[in-house]
């Protein structure tokens, strides 16, 4: 397997060590554990009491000067961003158990990975997706690539028009259309 290598550093990456008041559950001292790429792991304790809350593996996302903010003013340098509440379960993941926080570790660095990142000459990012090899949905190839559903939309239009991937069924929703299943070709 390939080795993905960062070509381009944030000009601020995440912090070693931060407090928070996150989940309104108190002040909380966030302290990196481990990091490979853009996959980390951190130990949440209790900034009055020292007590181990748990930890969290999150893939952090990179935001490049130019982005505009909800509000509307635009981003000066780029920075690293921890997901937000919104997003675990997709890129985020809490547990109590130092054992479970490493095998989610280890599984999201190996998902990052094959999502190989290579730039180009003119610094396009092209992106590789793992195509599940049973039938799968819209939303499952999301969460088998560590996307959020609505950007795996496009990707999948672009395979299926590429030959990559063909629609052999539909699955009916209990709101709504049936989601289209897929399969690889």
């Amino acid at each position: 397997m390939k080795e993905t290598t960062l070509k381009y550093k944030p000009s601020f990456p995440i912090q070693i060590e931060f407090i928070r008041n996150k989940d309104d559950v108190g002040k909380t001292l966030f302290k990196q554990l481990n990091r490979n790429g853009n996959v980390c792991l951190f130990s949440r304790t209790y900034v009055d009491t020292g007590k181990l809350l748990g930890y969290e593996t999150v893939v952090v996302k990179l935001v490049k000067a130019g982005t505009l903010t909800r509000g509307g003013q635009t981003v000066e340098s780029d920075y690293e961003s921890y997901p937000g509440g919104k997003s675990f379960g997709q890129y985020g993941f809490f547990t109590s158990s130092i054992d479970r926080a490493n095998e989610l570790f280890n599984e999201m660095v190996v998902k990052q990975k094959n999502k190989l990142l290579d730039l180009n000459d003119e610094n396009e990012v092209e992106e590789t997706y793992d195509i599940p090899t049973q039938s799968f949905t819209r939303v499952e190839f999301a969460t088998f690539n560590c996307l959020p559903p609505l950007n795996a939309t496009n990707i999948l239009k672009h395979m299926e028009n590429d030959g990559l991937i063909k629609r052999v069924g539909f699955k009916p929703n209990k709101i709504g259309k049936p989601s289209p299943i897929y399969s690889k070709v």
